[in-house]
């Protein structure tokens, strides 16, 4: 008898802690996806913030992104660029510089 009310609370117990357990692992997928999410959206506002991309030096390669100072571009450091020339055609921010 005590071994099928044990029997019994266990399947219960399991029944209850499935779902709620699921549920845990779910938001806590979520929250990670939204503050990779929120992180990207800050990287990229703090690239719009500096000049690179408007620049005719800007190539927009990953590789050497400016011809005339490629340490730093894209940085805190490139918004006093003394080389800074306006293009007339603006490179687009895209996913990769949050990478960088």
């Amino acid at each position: 008898m005590a071994q099928i009310c044990v029997s019994h609370t266990l399947l219960i117990v399991s029944i209850l802690l499935g779902p709620v357990s699921w549920c845990c692992v779910m938001l806590w997928f979520a929250v990670l996806a939204l503050q990779g999410m929120h992180r990207q959206f800050v990287q990229t506002r703090q690239i719009q913030a500096t000049p690179c991309y408007r620049c005719t030096y800007f190539s927009g390669c990953k590789q050497l992104q400016c011809a005339v100072h490629p340490d730093s571009a894209l940085t805190e450091s490139a918004k006093d660029c003394r080389d800074f020339t306006p293009s007339a055609s603006p490179q687009k921010v895209t996913w990769w510089y949050q990478q960088l």
